[in-house]
C-alpha cells in the first residue's frame, strides 16, 4: 500500500503501509531500505518522504509521532526535538522541511541549519492536514481529506485553492478524500486516493 513517494533524477522512494518500510527503484530493480528493524523501537507507518538536495532521505512515522533521516550512506536517525502528533505530508524546500501535524491542526517547519522547529501555521484540532508540497514560487500547498488550501512562506497569508463543491463545479465528480500533492508555479497534480485518480489543476493568475 503506497502511501507517499519522492523521487530524483535517478531513483524513486516509496513509503510501503503494508510492510511498515521504504522501497527504493533504481536501475529498473526495487529495493528495501527501511524495514521496521531499521529503527528503535520499530518503524510503524510510514508516510510523507522528501529528498535533501544533500541526499539525505527524510520520512515521517504516523503512529509513533517520528520524523526520521537516512543519510545517503544508510545510516538512520530520528530528528530530536520535533514536538508532533500523527505527523504524516513531507516536503523539502531548500534548507527548510515542512510537515503537517496531523493531530494538532499545525504545520511545522524544521530548519537542517539551525537543528530547529517552528509552528509555521495552526488552526487546531478539527482541521487535519494530510499531504502538502512547496512551489518555487514561494507557495505550501496543503490538503485535508476534501479541501486544498495555500499558505505564502513570505506573507503568511492563507487561501483556499478548491474544495469539493468547487471540484464538482470543475466537472471532476466527487471528491474524496486528496491525498498527495506535487506543486510547481500556476500548476499543481493532487491524487484522490479512494477513487485511485490524479488531476493537473492550473491555477489562475
Amino acid at each position: 500500500k503506497p502511501l507517499a513517494l519522492a523521487a530524483d533524477e535517478t531513483c524513486v522512494w516509496v513509503a510501503d503501509a503494508v510492510q511498515k518500510a521504504l522501497w527504493r527503484w533504481q536501475a529498473g530493480e526495487w529495493r528495501k531500505l527501511a524495514s521496521p528493524a531499521a529503527l528503535s523501537p520499530a518503524l510503524t507507518l510510514p508516510g510523507g518522504v522528501a529528498l535533501s538536495d544533500r541526499g539525505e532521505l527524510y520520512f515521517t512515522d504516523f503512529l509513533t509521532n517520528r520524523i526520521c533521516r537516512r543519510t545517503p550512506c544508510g545510516e538512520y536517525s530520528v530528528i530530536k526535538g520535533i514536538d508532533c502528533e500523527k505527523p504524516y505530508g513531507l516536503c523539502l524546500q531548500g534548507d527548510e522541511v515542512y510537515l503537517t501535524d496531523n493531530a494538532r491542526g499545525r504545520i511545522l517547519c524544521y530548519s537542517q541549519a539551525r537543528e530547529k522547529y517552528d509552528v509555521l501555521f495552526e488552526r487546531g484540532e478539527g482541521w487535519s492536514p494530510i499531504a502538502l508540497a512547496a512551489s518555487s514560487d514561494g507557495w505550501l500547498y496543503i490538503s485535508t481529506g476534501r479541501t486544498l488550501s495555500r499558505l505564502s512562506l513570505s506573507l503568511g497569508r492563507w487561501e483556499p485553492v478548491v474544495d469539493a463543491l468547487a471540484w464538482r463545479e470543475l466537472g471532476l465528480g466527487k471528491l474524496c478524500h486528496l491525498g498527495a500533492i506535487a506543486a510547481k508555479p500556476g500548476r499543481i497534480v493532487v491524487s484522490d486516493t479512494i477513487r485511485s485518480n490524479v488531476v493537473e489543476l492550473i491555477l489562475a493568475q
